[in-house]
């Protein structure tokens, strides 16, 4: 079986982003988190972040996937064989090869864990 990761997407994510970015809202940006409120999306597993997410491409909003900030989701799922020690343990791979960094926890993901 094929290991899948899944985010669900803050209902108030649109809202929370503007809050955060106050002076420079690409407000674009701010529709289209608009649109994935509350959604359950499949992520892109060839490189995991400790912070933020690739998903696959989303039906009527984007064609070749969006970049999400963890903060911007309220919960993960894995499914397939996917867990927390294989997400850990492939991101890490990840930093590894291209920033020369050891990934020893994922915080950001253990909060949406639930």
């Amino acid at each position: 079986m094929e290991k899948k990761i899944y985010i669900t997407v803050r209902n108030d994510a649109s809202e929370s982003y503007i809050r955060r970015e106050s002076v420079a809202v690409n407000w674009h940006w701010a529709e289209t988190l608009s649109k994935i409120e509350g959604m359950r999306i499949e992520i892109e597993t060839e490189f995991l972040f400790v912070n933020q997410f690739n998903t696959v491409p989303i039906k009527g909003v984007s064609d070749e996937g969006l970049r999400l900030m963890a903060m911007d989701c309220s919960k993960i799922e894995f499914e397939g064989g996917a867990d927390y020690e294989w997400y850990l343990e492939k991101c890490s791979e990840f930093y590894a090869k291209g920033w020369n960094t050891k990934v020893k926890d994922l915080p950001a993901i253990k909060s949406l864990m639930k």
